[in-house]
């Protein structure tokens, strides 16, 4: 999950929420794998909010599923399905090496070996005040990650939660990375302390590899100043709660050159339809009601 802005000349007179079922919708007919979550209008010339620089809490998520055995791979269809949104991680691995480590990387730090030399010429400063919690209790299914989830293939998953104002270049994917090879016993501890303490010998060549970027989820981002906070998603489950069906009708619709549609045109036909939907939705509650008094 990532943010984005885009900059739009003259007021916003239609419905956010249908150019976001929309834009998804182009996305999946394109067979583009990303997805828009949610979108806000910000002031564009005042001044009063920067993407960038009003920051003042990023929070990212890496995720892993801990294989049961050596050599199982994208083959086997669990495998297959956990593969797409988790690090696949074989054994042997040690939670305890695991929450060991992330103890090792909490605080403030110069973190320039969680990076690479193209990431160092491009920030300020290499110190983070950085904080990680390994979560090792997490459980997911097919439909929400929430609920439980059991397999031979695995022996469990794990989310690896990263805050801090900002974040070097892949800082988050190399440290995830740092994580699991001194969870697998390829990097000690010692070598990890060292890695804080002479940052400039680990620059270049790493005792180990970049988390692949699959794994990596931007869980939130809180502004300096509240007002621009976002109500944001949970990432363990798909939030659609619109007929898709009278999306795909209005973005075919959209699209017919030989019946143009202004969007604003759109935003009102969606905000109808929803008026209908919770027409029906009361007189359903009514009608339960109803039953429920004469019980």
């Amino acid at each position: 999950m990532n943010t984005v802005s885009v900059r739009h000349s003259g007021p916003i007179d239609y419905s956010v929420a249908l150019l976001r079922l929309m834009l998804n919708a182009s996305l999946k007919q394109s067979g583009e794998s990303i997805r828009i979550h949610l979108i806000r209008p910000v002031p564009l010339s005042s001044g009063e909010f920067s993407l960038v620089t009003g920051v003042a809490r990023r929070e990212y998520v890496y995720r892993l599923a801990l294989l049961a055995e050596p050599g199982l791979t994208l083959m086997h269809p669990e495998a297959a399905w956990l593969g797409s949104s988790r690090w696949l991680v074989e054994p042997p691995l040690s939670l305890e090496l695991l929450h060991q480590a992330a103890g090792v990387l909490n605080g403030e730090h110069d973190f320039s070996a969680f990076t690479n030399l193209n990431g160092l010429s491009r920030c300020y400063t290499p110190l983070r005040r950085l904080e990680i919690c390994v979560d090792d209790s997490v459980s997911v299914d097919r439909l929400h990650a929430c609920n439980s989830f059991t397999s031979d293939c695995f022996t469990g998953c794990v989310d690896l939660h990263f805050g801090a104002r900002s974040f070097l270049y892949k800082q988050v994917r190399f440290m995830a990375g740092a994580l699991v090879a001194t969870a697998k016993g390829t990097v000690t501890l010692d070598q990890l302390k060292d890695m804080l303490s002479n940052p400039p010998d680990y620059t270049g060549l790493k005792p180990y590899d970049a988390a692949p970027p699959h794994g990596l989820y931007l869980k939130c981002v809180r502004y300096a100043n509240p007002k621009w906070d976002l109500n944001w998603p949970d990432i363990r489950a798909d939030n659609a709660t619109l007929n898709t069906d009278f999306c795909r009708q209005l973005l075919i619709r959209f699209r017919d050159k030989t019946c143009p549609m202004n969007f604003v045109e759109l935003s009102r036909e969606h905000e109808a339809y929803l008026a209908t939907v919770a027409k029906e939705a009361s007189s359903v509650e009514t009608a339960r009601d109803e039953s429920c008094s004469r019980v």
